[in-house]
Formats: structure tokens, sequence, C-alpha cells
């Protein structure tokens, strides 16, 4: 039971770490308008790998990952862009 509460906090952790991303990227966005006239929205300064991972860091994910590893898990988690 214990595997599966950690795995169940670290699923949870990558949720919210996705969710804020995705928001903090939303927030980012500006409307332009097209040479048509209609408004369309542009991305400006994303959030990047290394704020991600600050992010994540400030948010607790890095404890859920090692709670999830110290339950026995014999592999770690490498997160590819």
């Amino acid at each position: 039971m214990e595997e599966r509460a950690a795995a169940g906090l670290l699923l949870s952790q990558i949720i919210l770490l996705r969710r804020t991303v995705d928001e903090m990227n939303a927030a980012r966005d500006l409307p332009v308008a097209g040479k048509t006239g209609v408004a369309r929205m542009r991305a400006l300064n994303r959030v990047t790998p290394s704020g991600e991972f600050l992010s994540a860091h400030r948010m607790g994910f890095m404890h859920a990952v090692d709670a999830w590893l110290d339950i026995g898990a014999d592999f770690s988690l490498a997160f590819y862009r």
C-alpha cells in the first residue's frame, strides 16, 4: 500500500506541475492582429526547461520523486523535451 500511495503522490505532482506550467504559458500569451485583422494568440517567453525544473523543485515535485524511489522503484525517471 505504501508503494501505491507514493505512486499516487508522484502522479498528482506530475499533473499539478503540468497544469501550472500550462497556466504560466497561457498567462504569457498575447493577442496579435494578423493581416486579415483577426486576433490570434502569440506565445511570448514560454517557460523554459530550466524554469520548469525550478518550479517543480519549489512545488515539492522532487520530494515526491524521492519518496517514490525510496519505496523500492528500481529505475529512475528521465525528463526530455
